[in-house]
Formats: structure tokens, sequence, C-alpha cells
């Protein structure tokens, strides 16, 4: 079985500039990787190659304010 050598290329189609490169080998393959995308629309491309398994998870928050009411109970 080969080792651990995964590169995944993540971009965005809201932000021309947004690029990132994770990339997982042996040393790190345990080791979580976040990724903060500030501009939210769009989509999002993420391109694997290499050895490896790999898991994607997505948390998407809004900046909601509670109204007064609410937070001084």
């Amino acid at each position: 079985m080969p080792s651990i050598n995964l590169v995944a290329n993540i971009s965005s189609n809201n932000d021309r500039n947004f690029m990132k490169v994770l990339s997982f080998h042996e040393g790190n393959a345990h080791v979580l990787q976040d990724v903060k995308v500030n501009k939210i629309g769009g989509m999002l491309f993420i391109n694997t190659a290499g050895h490896g398994i790999g898991s994607l998870a997505v948390k998407l928050r809004y900046n909601v304010l509670n109204p007064p009411e609410k937070v001084c109970k």
C-alpha cells in the first residue's frame, strides 16, 4: 500500500483571489486542517490528487444580532 501523499486545492468562483492548498502526508495525517472562507456565496471547488483518504465538513455561520429583549432576560 502506498504511503499517504494527498494534496487538496480549494478555490472559489466568488473570490478569484481565494486559493488554498492543503497537503497531507504521514506526519500530519491525523492533524485537523481548517480553511476559513470569508466571502460566502457561489461555489467552492475542491480538487484532490495523490494517495490517501480525506473527509470534508462544512460549517456556515451567519452573524444575526439578537434583539435586546432576547439577550437580556
